[in-house]
């Protein structure tokens, strides 16, 4: 096989779960310029559904919108029935769902709400399980197929709180995301090695700080940027040839690992 045929996905089917966040649109835009069909998993389904029609306009490969609740058991395995009887098969899992937070919510650990931490937990790893359980298992019974769980470098490391001092809301990047992240690692490990006899492959891919114009003041960037080896905060472009490998033939070999693309964040 040539080296650019291993990153084809042509006719396989990838499942992106909050497929209409900032990097789960781009995730999905990722996947169908290479072949896949993807299916835009997301509590909102107008958006999913709009996602779906403009990837299958602009790529010529047929996408699915679909609403879907993934912390309910019962909706995800309605998803999964839906995308067998639509495409008979499935190839990727990319578990990108995470929750948001209010302004409120974003207070220092003394003061952090318990109810935060259960539901950023149920939503990202039980999320994330939920799916697994269906789309992996449907994955086990073709003998192959890929699970990408996004992490995040505060996963791997705690926040540098320092960057956050001079923001409005000082406590920019909440315990209960840590917690989350950090337990998806386990949970990602275990998938490998149970289904790795089965031909699943079950991997984690960590950004770095990604860039929101309108979410960043340049005191902040400046703060974060000098602590990035490379300088600068990722673009949402720039996780898409990270995504594509994982998801594809390129990345065969390669289970229960942790793809850290950050920008030399983590490196000191």
């Amino acid at each position: 096989m040539s080296i650019p045929a291993l990153f084809e996905m042509n006719e396989r089917v990838a499942i992106v779960t909050g497929a209409v966040g900032l990097l789960g649109v781009k995730h999905c835009e990722a996947l169908a310029s290479v072949g896949a069909h993807v299916v835009c998993l997301d509590v909102q389904a107008t958006e999913a559904a709009m996602l779906a029609a403009d990837l299958t306009a602009r790529f010529s490969t047929r996408c699915l919108g679909i609403a879907c609740d993934i912390t309910q058991p019962a909706q995800v395995k309605t998803a999964c029935a839906q995308v067998m009887r639509e495409f008979g098969r499935v190839d990727a899992l990319i578990n990108n769902a995470r929750s948001g937070y209010s302004k409120k919510e974003l207070v220092g650990l003394e003061e952090f709400d318990v109810q935060i931490v259960r539901r950023d937990f149920i939503v990202q790893v039980e999320g994330a399980f939920n799916c697994a359980q269906q789309f992996g298992a449907q994955m086990a019974k073709q003998g192959r197929g890929s699970i990408v769980n996004i992490c995040s470098t505060y996963g791997v490391v705690a926040p540098n709180f320092q960057i956050y001092a001079d923001e409005p809301v000082k406590f920019a990047s909440p315990i209960s995301y840590s917690i989350a992240k950090s337990a998806l690692i386990g949970l990602t490990n275990y998938l490998a090695s149970y289904w790795g006899s089965s031909g699943v492959r079950a991997n984690l891919l960590t950004p770095g700080g990604i860039r929101a114009e309108s979410r960043q003041s340049q005191t902040f960037l400046d703060k974060y940027n000098a602590r990035v080896p490379l300088g600068r905060m990722a673009q949402p472009t720039e996780m898409q040839g990270a995504i594509v490998f994982l998801c594809s033939d390129a990345s065969s070999y390669m289970t229960g690992a942790n793809l850290i693309v950050d920008g030399g964040w983590t490196a000191w």
